[in-house]
């Protein structure tokens, strides 16, 4: 399983939790009475994190990819380098302890420094079983409703590539699904629902 899939899973988990505190009835565990507002507190993390996080139409992140593409390829090269290291986000890596895949604490310092720089503070996440680096600008909901969105590097042409991600995303009617849209290059922006 993907680590972003375990992150959005253990949120879910968290969600359940939490709603299922606020609807029992006042015959239940004291519990119930003591947080009966942690469903909403939770659903409102969810749509702050989607606030700091929004979706952007394609003209905007090929703008961004643009303006930053010195940097996008900086990280590209520090990732090609780094190869034992599959993650970096704001607040967390894969593997958990950097310095197993060789990499310093500097090092991820840097990489969240170029992150931040180029609007992707998500991070990159890369996966051992197939080429390219997905570099994530927006991730949002849970595992059992997600979206994410942002910029994709990779030698081989993706599959499926199309002229426009939010009209592709405004016609499907699959519940999971990814498309790639050619920038210039190896370099393609990207939006998923699962």
């Amino acid at each position: 399983m993907q680590i972003h899939h375990l992150r959005k899973l253990a949120i879910s988990v968290s969600m359940v939790c939490l709603i299922g505190c606020t609807s029992r009835t006042k015959h239940d565990a004291p519990a119930a009475t003591q947080n009966p507002d942690a469903g909403a507190a939770f659903l409102k993390m969810v749509a702050d994190e989607a606030a700091k996080n929004p979706i952007l139409s394609d003209d905007v992140l090929i703008a961004q990819f643009q303006k930053h593409r010195v940097t996008f390829e900086q990280l590209q090269e520090m990732i090609a380098t780094d190869s034992k290291l599959h993650r970096v986000d704001e607040d967390w890596t894969a593997p958990k302890d950097p310095s197993d895949a060789g990499v310093s604490p500097s090092r991820i310092a840097e990489y969240r420094q170029l992150l931040m720089e180029v609007g992707c503070r998500r991070g990159f996440e890369t996966f051992p079983s197939h080429s390219g680096i997905y570099f994530i600008s927006a991730a949002q909901g849970t595992v059992a409703a997600s979206q994410d969105q942002g910029f994709y590097y990779c030698q081989s042409t993706p599959d499926p590539v199309v002229t426009n991600t939010a009209s592709y995303r405004a016609e499907q009617t699959a519940a999971s699904f990814k498309v790639y849209r050619h920038i210039d290059g190896h370099w393609y922006i990207y939006y998923a629902r699962d």
